[in-house]
């Protein structure tokens, strides 16, 4: 699916952009899997875009389908484990961060690296 394409649907039905949202949630997760966040960005973005498209539907009967339920269970659990990979990222970010301010200040731009460590040991 190309964004051109996303761009030029607004006669889609809503059966047909549900499932370019549920596509588009099932490459997001599948990026975000692969650590590739950038693409994982992009397709967030294009999504927001499907979800625009579907609030400004006049008629979406499509929810109250058999087959729409279905989309949205899948939907409803690839949220959760793309919300739960993405706290984990945020944590591990966290993490880094904390790490890397904890070696703030230590040596000196003009010394060795660990200067300031070999002075505390000594």
């Amino acid at each position: 699916m190309n964004e051109g394409c996303i761009v030029n649907s607004m006669q889609r039905t809503a059966a047909e952009l549900w499932q370019d949202y549920l596509f588009l949630s099932r490459e997001m997760l599948k990026f975000l899997e692969r650590k590739e966040h950038e693409l994982f960005f992009e397709l967030m973005s294009q999504r927001e875009t499907v979800q625009q498209m579907l609030d400004e539907l006049a008629k979406d009967d499509f929810k109250h389908t058999v087959q729409g339920q279905a989309l949205f269970l899948e939907i409803r659990g690839l949220n959760l484990s793309i919300t739960q990979k993405v706290q984990l990222f945020l944590n591990h970010a966290k993490q880094k961060h904390s790490a890397s301010k904890a070696y703030d200040g230590y040596g000196d731009a003009s010394g060795d690296a660990g200067s300031r460590l070999d002075r505390i040991i000594k």
